[in-house]
């Protein structure tokens, strides 16, 4: 029988029964890591990895506590795997959380502070509720943000409790077969330093350009930011990202699909192109290519 393909969906994962609250670990993870970067200054700063037994707050007690006792027993490949994911999204939430606890309330938020709430406070209905807080209430912008971080964790805990359900270790075990073999088409990965180095610009830079979908990025099995080394090549003043590469990206990322399936499609023949979007890009095709991906998200989701 012919191994059916994998289909990279909804950040990363492939689409199974049972697999909604590992679904939802990446989301936190992804939200996780975006804050940590952006206040990355704030957490060096304050020396988070010493502070934050004392100030995590008893929540994050308990939800350590359930990964350190998942650890413990026996577990399959797929387990460890989401284990791992947890455990290193949990310790990043934490060092936000501290953060927030230790900042003082009443000073106005900076720019980036703001960007960091939102990306950790961005629900459905979120933003009728809590947009004046940032700006005219910081107090409560705290309360409201470290409660969210704290809700964030029971995620991560429900995620690492629910483990065993529903057979997900098939599923987990072939997103991390299909990844590497995406990665190895792709020319290999670079961390978010990596990538920064070559491009000669911040690692915040990197990341906001892979939130604009100007760049491609996303998370690994073991929750690291991995960018697909073929979109960085040489230039006249140095190393850059390939131009045209966003015309391929922003409508997945318009759509709200993750970076694996974005991957996927610029490595696979398009019909539409008669080639692969990564080929129709190199030859000047951006305009075809930005329909292409278009058609492709919009098929999808139909």
């Amino acid at each position: 029988m012919a191994t059916q393909p994998i289909t990279l969906k909804r950040n990363g994962l492939p689409a199974a029964t049972g697999l909604v609250r590992q679904a939802r670990l990446l989301d936190v993870a992804e939200r996780a890591n975006t804050a940590a970067v952006l206040l990355a200054d704030t957490v060096s700063n304050l020396r988070v990895h010493l502070t934050r037994s004392r100030k995590a707050g008893k929540s994050f007690v308990t939800y350590s506590k359930v990964i350190s006792t998942a650890k413990k027993r026996p577990h399959g490949a797929a387990e460890h795997l989401l284990l791992g994911v947890a455990e290193n999204t949990l310790k990043t939430l934490s060092q936000v959380y501290v953060v927030w606890v230790t900042r003082p309330r009443t000073k106005p938020f900076s720019e980036v502070e703001k960007q960091a709430f939102w990306v950790l406070v961005d629900t459905p209905g979120s933003a009728k509720s809590l947009s004046p807080l940032p700006d005219h209430d910081p107090d409560k912008a705290i309360e409201a943000v470290t409660k969210r971080i704290e809700d964030l964790g029971g995620d991560v805990a429900a995620a690492v409790e629910t483990a065993a359900e529903a057979n997900p270790g098939t599923a987990e075990i072939a997103f991390e077969a299909a990844s590497n073999e995406l990665l190895r088409r792709a020319g290999g990965a670079l961390s978010l330093t990596e990538a920064s180095e070559r491009l000669n610009v911040t690692r915040q830079r990197v990341h906001k350009r892979i939130q604009e979908g100007t760049m491609l990025g996303m998370h690994g099995p073991d929750g690291n930011l991995l960018i697909p080394a073929f979109q960085i090549e040489a230039g006249k003043d140095g190393e850059r990202i390939m131009p045209g590469i966003e015309h391929a990206i922003r409508p997945f990322v318009k759509a709200g699909e993750g970076g694996w399936a974005a991957l996927q499609w610029i490595l696979d023949k398009d019909p539409n192109l008669a080639t692969t979007p990564l080929k129709a890009i190199r030859a000047g095709r951006v305009d075809e290519v930005a329909r292409a991906a278009q058609a492709y998200v919009g098929a999808d989701e139909a």
